[in-house]
């Protein structure tokens, strides 16, 4: 059966039979063409009321979106901005740092690490070359002493920065020796330590000093050991195949680092260079037994 036999479909060029026309009242014509003209005008109104709020329509929610998305990188920014602010940076300083050292003393250099352990042919270790470690000598003492600085590294702090640094404790740390406030960068306390664990390794040609015993050892040992863990360095150190031994870390790598002699000459010119911090009188003895 047909599609057109199965629906009843008449054919696209059927005609009424010439019989079966009938012509429709004039009044009923009448009618039905004002009411044609009249969805005609309903039509048109709605067009015209769909073509003017599309596009208000489309505006809206293009304004909510662009909205949206210029809030979202406005708390993005803002958080960086805050963070980077409330924290500073490696390059420029901490906030904890900048309160004695300004930005401009931060610079970066690139340097590759010496000092690894190397194996001969036979698998004998061999300790690089450094001007710091070896068998004991004068030589390797002065090195040490030029760059840890002796007692230039102590240097006076002002009352502001007392306050600043170290809040309600600021009269704890007052100096009574000297009077005011004295400091150091954490970079040369550290520096004194892994002095110190080098001597203690040579008894024989360092004696025991009062004071810089086994609990000063330790000291030592936990304090550089928060200082790496707190400074993350995320370089890669590689494994490197050498005969008779196997894998072996080769940590002789490029790091970016502060710039060490910038940092120096700054903690050197606040001793007792052009931007040194006049000390303020030692307090008397009762007025010090006062504030215990």
């Amino acid at each position: 059966m047909s599609f057109n036999a199965r629906f009843k479909l008449l054919p696209y060029d059927y005609e009424l039979p010439r019989g079966e026309e009938r012509e429709e009242p004039a009044e009923k014509l009448s009618t039905s063409s004002e009411d044609h003209q009249l969805q005609l005008v309903a039509l048109s109104k709605q067009s015209r009321f769909r073509a003017t709020n599309i596009p208000r329509v489309v505006i809206t929610v293009a304004v909510f979106i662009l909205w949206g998305v210029i809030t979202f990188i406005a708390g993005i920014t803002i958080g960086k901005g805050e963070c980077r602010g409330d924290w500073g940076s490696f390059e420029n300083g901490f906030i904890e740092e900048r309160v004695v050292t300004p930005p401009h003393i931060f610079e970066l250099t690139q340097t590759t690490f010496t000092g690894g352990v190397d194996f001969t042919p036979e698998g004998e270790e061999v300790l690089g070359q450094s001007l710091y470690v070896g068998e004991p000598s004068p030589e390797i003492d002065v090195a040490w002493n030029a760059i840890i600085g002796g007692e230039s590294h102590y240097f006076s702090v002002s009352e502001a920065e007392a306050k600043q640094l170290w809040g309600m404790d600021w009269e704890k740390y007052r100096d009574r020796i000297r009077g005011g406030w004295t400091g150091t960068l954490d970079m040369f306390h550290c520096l004194h330590c892994l002095n110190q664990l080098r001597k203690a390794l040579r008894r024989d040609y360092y004696p025991e000093e009062k004071y810089r015993g086994t609990v000063h050892q330790l000291h030592c040992i936990d304090h550089l050991r928060q200082v790496i863990m707190c400074q993350g360095t995320s370089v890669i150190s590689p494994s490197e195949w050498h005969d008779h031994r196997g894998q072996y870390i080769n940590p002789k790598q490029l790091h970016t680092c502060r710039n060490f002699e910038k940092l120096h000459e700054f903690s050197k010119a606040r001793y007792n260079g052009n931007i040194a911090v006049p000390r303020e009188p030692r307090l008397h003895s009762h007025l010090l037994r006062s504030s215990d």
